[in-house]
């Protein structure tokens, strides 16, 4: 008799769970008597608090554009955002206000938010002027946060601009760099790009470097609603530092990582998930190689290995699940074993990089080639979603349709620098799997 194994998971806790491990492959029985490739997907899923109005405390840090080109309803809206958020605040929470042009305005130095009409008077004063230095604005950030930097708070940098960095330190390697740095220090950046002259390519790799969320607001009056967003995911987060590793077992060899930064190293896989919030799912994707099998034999994929700090209780927790696979000769069986959400959630992934991909190649002109991966991106999707009867998945093979309209040869660069930052805002959010 077949024995079907659909990734048994064994969970072992030190200390009460904020997050749910759960592990799964597209397919948990393959034909059995060759190589196969399938996926492995391992989620996290935050859990409400059991105290509704329990939250983290946060140490947080606003770095606002004040470059000339912000003048008007730009910086306007931008001081309105900043105000609304200040409300959602409390004594238990830390904020600190930068301002940038040429030079950097300390606006607020870190302070308990004990009197939120003081700096809210505060920011109310900043006036637009020069040019944007927003290397030396994010550092002077950095600096702020670290005064009040604790493990047990939700440690944030936001950042507003709405052009490109020209002073100083203007490289997207540059700012990968910060961010890089900024993460070891449990410090997140998210960056908000205003309107159509910022660089999309710096503040994504600066956000993906730190772990933080990234945001496009084609116009200034989405600000308001942007920073409400991101305050609502800082304000919800369940738990921080968690880091997944995978041991894949003989004859399983795992080739590459989707969805998240990741390393491989021989038979091991490892990624880092800086912060998740309640109700949340995050997950990383990998496309893992499994040697042929006898008909009814059951082989264990990989052990994974769950690390993360609760913010409720305090207390570090480990997780742990163990993943197996059978082999049929039955086309049905194998056919009905497929996991329809974590088959969706991989083509996914799998049409965002083609999303990526296109993008490059129509920077390069290859605008054929780039028409080419978004028509595939799109019929993928379609099928797919033909298949597992997934709305989802046929509004996503309508959009890249679209999008292959708009990376064309036809296509005026004004208009084309408008799309690509839509495209990588949007190809953003799918990846890091924001909350927003």
């Amino acid at each position: 008799m077949l024995r079907t194994c659909l990734s048994l998971i064994f969970v072992v806790i030190s200390s009460p769970a904020q997050v749910t491990l759960d592990a799964s492959l597209t397919q948990p029985v393959l034909p059995a008597g060759n190589k196969q490739t399938t996926f492995l997907k391992v989620g996290l899923s935050g859990l409400s608090s059991e105290t509704p109005q329990w939250r983290a405390p946060v140490n947080v840090a606003l770095v606002i554009d004040k470059s000339s080109s912000m003048a008007g309803d730009s910086l306007e809206q931008a001081k309105k955002a900043s105000c609304e958020i200040i409300k959602t605040l409390s004594p238990q929470d830390f904020l600190s206000v930068i301002a940038y042009d040429d030079a950097v305005e300390l606006i607020v130095p870190a302070t308990r938010v004990t009197n939120q009409d003081v700096i809210k008077d505060k920011i109310a004063k900043i006036e637009a002027d020069g040019s944007t230095a927003l290397f030396t604005g994010l550092s002077r950030a950095f600096a702020e946060v670290r005064k009040f930097r604790d493990p047990q708070r939700v440690n944030r940098i936001i950042l507003l601009s709405d052009g490109n960095a020209n002073i100083g330190p203007n490289a997207a390697g540059e700012l990968r760099q910060l961010g890089a740095k900024l993460i070891k220090q449990g410090i997140s950046v998210t960056t908000i790009g205003l309107g159509d002259a910022y660089n999309e390519d710096l503040m994504t790799e600066l956000a993906l470097a730190s772990d933080g969320n990234h945001a496009y607001a084609q116009e200034a009056n989405q600000l308001p609603h942007l920073f409400q967003m991101e305050f609502g995911n800082v304000l919800s987060i369940v738990a921080q530092e968690l880091e997944v590793d995978i041991q894949f077992k003989a004859g399983v060899r795992p080739i590459r990582i989707l969805g998240r930064a990741g390393d491989i190293v021989g038979q091991h896989a490892n990624v880092f998930v800086n912060q998740l919030c309640a109700q949340q799912e995050k997950f990383v994707v990998l496309e893992i190689q499994v040697d042929e099998s006898a008909t009814d034999e059951i082989r264990h994929v990989a052990d994974i290995g769950l690390h993360y700090r609760n913010l409720g209780t305090r207390e570090s927790v480990n997780q742990a699940s163990r993943v197996e696979v059978s082999f049929s000769n039955s086309p049905d069986l194998i056919s009905r074993s497929e996991n329809r959400s974590t088959c969706i959630d991989c083509t996914t992934l799998m049409v965002n990089d083609l999303n990526k991909r296109a993008i490059r190649l129509r920077d390069r002109g290859q605008h054929e080639d780039a028409q080419t991966l978004l028509a595939k991106g799109a019929d993928l999707c379609s099928a797919k979603a033909a298949k597992w009867g997934c709305g989802m998945l046929k509004k996503k093979s309508l959009a890249l349709a679209e999008r292959n309209e708009w990376i064309g040869k036809s296509v005026p660069h004004g208009q084309w620098n408008l799309y690509r930052k839509k495209m990588y805002s949007d190809w953003y959010i799918t990846e890091t799997m924001q909350s927003y």
